[in-house]
């Protein structure tokens, strides 16, 4: 992107183009190649319109945009080198070897939800099972204690034929 125009619209340019590297991350779906293009892509039309984003500074939006995934060797980075003095070449280099190791970062974050939903499933599993248990057990001791202090049920008209009848019925199947 080349400047053409007026000096109003290279500074409404060069405005945008900072609040675009301001608020740039990297996105989860994206690997770190993607996410270094679109950060270069920035530097580079800000370098054509006249103003140069410092080394320095594109250093450290890489450290603060980074994934979850990549930021343990961006910790890395910064602890054993100087960052002010850290070339972009490196540190991309160093992360994209270090993304490739790993594999994608969306896989990545896939096997560590996989793993984290598994287990909350088993512990949610085991709960419910002692729950369940309890509440069985529960259940089972209150209708022990039931049936031991009901009353006696009268036996009515109707139980005395019905089981007549039964009776009555087996008589005949013997006989038959």
């Amino acid at each position: 992107m080349t400047h053409e125009g007026t000096n109003a619209i290279k500074v409404s340019e060069l405005l945008i183009l900072t609040s675009r590297f301001e608020i740039i991350k990297m996105e989860d779906h994206e690997n770190f190649r993607e996410f270094d293009a679109k950060l270069m892509d920035i530097a580079n039309s800000s370098f054509n319109l006249g103003e140069t984003i410092l080394n320095s500074k594109v250093v450290r939006k890489i450290f603060r945009s980074l994934h979850e995934i990549l930021r343990a060797k961006a910790t890395a980075i910064e602890e054993s080198k100087d960052v002010d003095s850290l070339k972009i070449d490196e540190l991309v280099g160093s992360l994209q070897t270090f993304e490739m190791t790993l594999g994608s970062p969306k896989k990545a974050r896939e096997v560590a939800l996989n793993v984290i939903k598994e287990e909350s499933l088993s512990f949610k599993s085991e709960d419910d099972e002692k729950i369940l248990e309890g509440d069985f057990t529960k259940f089972a001791k209150k209708f022990k204690k039931y049936m031991k202090f009901r009353k006696p049920k009268k036996k009515s008209k109707d139980d005395k034929n019905w089981k007549n009848s039964i009776g009555k019925e087996k008589k005949r199947r013997r006989n038959v």
